[in-house]
């Protein structure tokens, strides 16, 4: 997500099409239908290339001369939400480490989910074999 997020469509020579056109829009008017090109146009890229996640929210805030953009998603597999924040201003472009959405995440239903194995057991214990007794 994070280097979908920082790269503008055209800048990788063998995929051309990779990337966002959020360094393009930056540089648009500031008109009122500009949030509404940002968030589209998101919504469309991370689709096409990440289609494992679902954006829920796009948060768009103008202060001053920044733009200040959160991009809420869930990962399809695990339930996962999480969120991206970019900041961008005339001289600066930067996207932020994916972190945990704590307002979506409900701590009722937050759990790890086992999706694979490792030699045909469990981490802890639990088939033949283990050699240690399963303690971490």
């Amino acid at each position: 997500t994070w280097k979908l997020l920082s790269t503008a469509k055209g800048e990788r020579y063998f995929e051309p099409e990779f990337g966002t056109q959020l360094r393009t829009l930056l540089f648009e008017q500031n008109v009122p239908d500009l949030k509404d090109q940002i968030d589209s146009s998101l919504k469309a890229d991370i689709a096409f290339w990440l289609p494992y996640i679902t954006v829920t929210k796009i948060d768009i805030v103008q202060p001053e001369h920044e733009l200040i953009i959160s991009v809420r998603f869930k990962i399809l597999g695990t339930g996962a939400n999480l969120v991206i924040n970019i900041l961008a201003d005339e001289n600066n472009f930067q996207v932020g480490p994916v972190e945990t959405d704590a307002a979506q995440t409900d701590s009722a239903q937050t759990s790890l989910v086992q999706i694979n194995t490792f030699g045909g057991s469990v981490a802890g214990g639990g088939t033949s074999g283990g050699g240690g007794g399963g303690g971490y």
